[in-house]
């Protein structure tokens, strides 16, 4: 078992993987808001393609920045209390790259 103790955050790293957890519901809000827009024009329900849109375009725009904006700032603010007081410490267990399997054990089968 091996420690290890992590000090800093790439700040675009933490951002990208804020953008991969958005996925999913930047995709719903997208069908959603597609969905109340083409509603509201076939019943020409005005008020629904207003909201669609701000659903479908405005929604996601606000949760990538919001959301990727405090990921970042929580990164940051982890670097800086981080490299005063120490980081989060890891425990890992290394495992043995040459383990026989049924796959790779040479006896044929």
């Amino acid at each position: 078992m091996k420690k290890v103790e992590i000090n800093k955050f790439g700040l675009g790293s933490v951002f990208k993987v804020m953008l991969y957890l958005l996925i999913i519901p930047i995709i719903l809000c997208f069908i959603i808001g597609m969905v109340m827009l083409l509603a509201g024009i076939a019943t020409k329900a005005y008020e629904f393609v207003g909201i669609g849109i701000l659903v479908a375009i405005g929604y996601p725009v606000f949760f990538i920045l919001v959301y990727g904006m405090f990921g970042t700032l929580m990164a940051l603010l982890y670097n800086w209390l981080a490299g005063k007081f120490g980081g989060l410490e890891l425990t890992i267990r290394e495992m043995d790259e040459n383990v026989n399997t049924s796959v790779n054990s040479g006896d044929g089968q």
